[in-house]
């Protein structure tokens, strides 16, 4: 097994180094070049809601076809496929590390 194969882990259990990778790899980029987080709203609303594409649709007033194409985006971007359980939990976390970070101000 390798380190990066359990980067969401160690972030949670305090691993800086993990955290700022999740943080730069995932939330960054896809942040980056979208001034209304389109990506990062989309992303987690789906996570949200289950992983339910015609769910995150639904609360985003999108057609289903509109989310699975921006979530191919996202692996584009990311590398890591939020239809995957295991990606989608990497996902998650890099979501809530930005999103705590955001709030921080950092």
């Amino acid at each position: 097994m390798q380190a990066d194969d359990v980067l969401p882990e160690r972030a949670l259990v305090g691993d800086q180094f993990a955290a700022d990778q999740l943080y730069r790899e995932a939330y960054l980029r896809l942040r980056q070049g979208d001034p209304h987080q389109i990506m990062l709203t989309t992303l987690s609303t789906f996570l949200t809601c289950g992983r339910s594409l015609e769910l995150a649709a639904s609360k985003l007033s999108v057609h289903p076809n509109t989310v699975r194409y921006r979530l191919k985006q996202s692996v584009k971007i990311t590398g890591w496929d939020p239809t995957n359980p295991r990606e989608a939990f990497v996902l998650q976390v890099s979501l809530k590390l930005g999103q705590i970070r955001d709030a921080a101000g950092q």
